[in-house]
């Protein structure tokens, strides 16, 4: 595996690249810091939800597994419905 230096910025998350067999492919940030490091992760859980509402936060206190109904609460609690929501896929 090598990752790349251009760290980039996809809508207001980052992102970075990694290559395998030659193959690069984009990965955001927050979300292969909550599959290294973020344990509570039950089955259902494919999307990875800032705590705090700050997407800039991506400190692994800060992140959460869940789903699309846990997700919309979040947007409902941060009253931000315009915020676009983060659907990171496993």
């Amino acid at each position: 595996m090598r990752l790349f230096d251009d760290v980039k910025r996809s809508g207001p998350r980052l992102s970075v690249q990694l290559s395998l067999n030659c193959k690069r492919k984009t990965h955001p940030v927050h979300y292969l810091i909550a599959l290294t490091f973020a344990a509570d992760r039950k089955q259902g859980d494919y999307l990875v939800r800032h705590y705090d509402g700050d997407y800039k936060n991506n400190h692994v206190d800060n992140l959460l597994w869940g789903d699309a109904q846990d997700n919309s609460n979040d947007t409902k609690r941060y009253n931000n419905p315009n915020e676009e929501i983060d659907l990171t896929w496993i």
